[in-house]
């Protein structure tokens, strides 16, 4: 019985200090990066995937319409739908920790600016489109209302990214091993 006592203090990670290097190293934990989401940029990532799939799941509630309007909520769909998939990318490639490994020309602020104030602007166009011609429709209404709410989102990040632009130019310096070590700090290894 002793010796299954033993056998069970073995699995404590205090008990374990050479075997928990080789494990932060390897596994699911090499490849995955869930700190990224922590940092503001991205939360305003997930706020922004959120609300667009809010907006998405709203429309696609609407039963036949007829009339001029319905050229308005495809151009709707679309640009929600593009905008969604993007973002989805763009949180897959953060979270593999790929992103920074892109070419530095798709990853720059000015690129990202740009980027994220046309994506506001689709959004306010085609949001307000909707929202105008069916002002009788709630359903509309509310899928319009998150794609203004989304936009603002964008909005922020736009203004985030000319903040960043100013202050480290068009093309930063690329981040180091120790640097990305530092920007996304584990506080799991970090007590190992």
């Amino acid at each position: 019985m002793s010796k299954n006592n033993n056998m069970d203090s073995d699995n404590y990670p205090e008990n374990q200090a050479t075997t928990t290097t080789s494990r932060s190293s390897g596994g699911w934990r090499g490849w995955l990066h869930f700190q990224w989401v922590r940092t503001p940029i991205g939360l305003l990532k997930i706020g922004q995937f959120i609300l667009i799939l809010l907006g998405l799941i709203i429309m696609s509630t609407i039963g036949s319409v007829f009339g001029s309007g319905v050229s308005s909520l495809e151009f709707f769909m679309f640009i929600h739908t593009t905008i969604w998939v993007i973002l989805l990318i763009v949180i897959i490639l953060h979270t593999l920790n790929v992103y920074q490994k892109l070419p530095r020309l798709l990853t720059c602020n000015a690129v990202m600016m740009i980027s994220c104030a046309v994506a506001s602007v689709m959004l306010l166009i085609c949001s307000a489109t909707v929202m105008g011609k069916f002002d009788w429709h709630d359903t509309v209404l509310a899928a319009g209302s998150f794609g203004i709410m989304s936009m603002f989102l964008f909005i922020f990040e736009t203004v985030y990214y000319f903040l960043k632009l100013r202050r480290e130019g068009g093309f930063p310096q690329p981040a180091t091993q120790t640097n990305m070590a530092d920007q996304y700090q584990d506080p799991v290894a970090a007590e190992y």
